[in-house]
């Protein structure tokens, strides 16, 4: 009867202790259950303003408007389950370019960093791999088309 008692007195201490491990250690800031944050930094490298909105599937930015040669960032952090499907893209008048997927070198680079100069024509991301920029061309689409470009809801006027 004692050797029952204790098994059971060990068998509920133990599901105290997971259950305790399980709902405070995710939410602590230096879990292991989260992933490093990333940094997706932006800079307007046009002689004229542009306007530009950052947003994910779960998650979205104001709209931007920089200078020329203004910069901004932003963090975020990683899907730990599905890391591919964390994806962030970036609008602006011209089109949408995607500006942070798992594939990117700039994913897997020590400071978690991945950098953009956007112009009106075109975009561009710094390679860490290759040590250079490599360009892209604006993909039109609803965000930046059907909805009145990066401000996100607007109609075009017509």
């Amino acid at each position: 009867m004692a050797a029952t008692l204790m098994q059971t007195a060990n068998a509920t201490n133990f599901i105290i202790l997971l259950t305790a491990i399980l709902v405070f250690v995710p939410s602590s800031e230096a879990s292991f259950w989260r992933s490093p944050q990333k940094t997706i930094n932006v800079r307007n490298w046009d002689k004229t303003q542009i306007s530009i909105r950052c947003f994910s599937f779960n998650d979205e930015r104001k709209v931007v408007h920089l200078k020329p040669q203004e910069a901004f960032s932003f963090t975020f952090r990683q899907s730990m389950i599905f890391p591919s499907s964390t994806m962030w893209n970036c609008s602006t008048t011209q089109g949408t370019i995607i500006a942070f997927k798992n594939d990117y070198d700039c994913n897997k680079n020590r400071n978690n960093l991945c950098t953009w100069r956007f112009s009106v024509k075109e975009a561009y991301r710094y390679s860490p791999e290759y040590k250079k920029w490599i360009r892209y061309e604006y993909n039109p689409d609803y965000e930046s088309l059907s909805r009145g470009g990066v401000v996100k809801g607007q109609l075009p006027m017509v």
